[in-house]
């Protein structure tokens, strides 16, 4: 509870106390059950024929009488791929602690971090994304079903009030959501008071993060 109160309420005390005791088992523990639970939420109330009948119909790869049977199975199994959100994100902290703790020892400014307090920054800033995460599940459940992927349901972001034609771009704007700009401002406060790193290794830390998240999503984007 002190660190999903200090992501908001003083980020730099809360980083600086994470150096000298990095915790971050319990943030990890967190994330990945709030994503098994939107996952599948959003797997049981979206509406899969609405969703991914227009972006199978723009793959020319796929023939046309292929689209009804690849519907039926998706529905059948979009709960079990729900699961493996987490495992994607379990994945990805330690990938990006990697990241972090290389970097944290090429910037460092006094003594080198390490691997633990390199988790710390791939992992409690990732609980910024609490609320944001909540009024997805809930917005799930209130609007009834829905037809776009779980990040486009939520009024935070510029693409949500943009409309576009261009899969890419409107993957784009989707990413440029407040929780997820608050995010990587706190992987830079991370870096400097948890990995005491320098001005411009904290930096690219921020900008590496956002540029992964972005690109992932307009590369994927159809």
């Amino acid at each position: 509870m002190e660190q999903i109160e200090g992501v908001f309420t003083g980020p730099v005390e809360l980083f600086k106390k994470l150096h000298d005791a990095p915790s971050w088992v319990p943030a990890l523990v967190i994330t990945l059950v709030l994503t098994l639970v939107l996952g599948l939420v959003w797997s049981f109330r979206v509406d899969v024929e609405a969703f991914l009948r227009p972006i199978l119909e723009r793959d020319p790869k796929i023939p046309a009488d292929a689209i009804d049977r690849i519907i039926d199975i998706q529905k059948k199994f979009m709960p079990v791929f729900a699961a493996f959100g987490p495992i994607a994100v379990a994945i990805g902290v330690f990938i990006m602690g990697l990241i972090y703790w290389g970097l944290g020892n090429a910037f460092a400014e006094d003594t080198k971090p390490t691997y633990s307090q390199a988790l710390v920054v791939s992992t409690v800033p990732g609980l910024v994304m609490i609320p944001w995460m909540l009024l997805i599940i809930v917005l799930c459940i209130l609007k009834g079903p829905v037809a776009v992927p779980p990040e486009r349901v939520s009024p935070t972001s510029i693409g949500y009030f943009m409309a576009t034609e261009s899969p890419k771009l409107a993957a784009f704007f989707f990413s440029l959501d407040l929780f997820a700009i608050a995010s990587w401002i706190l992987v830079f406060l991370g870096c400097r008071h948890t990995l005491r790193m320098k001005p411009v290794g904290a930096f690219l830390c921020a900008f590496a993060v956002a540029l992964i998240s972005i690109g992932l999503k307009v590369l994927g984007a159809k």
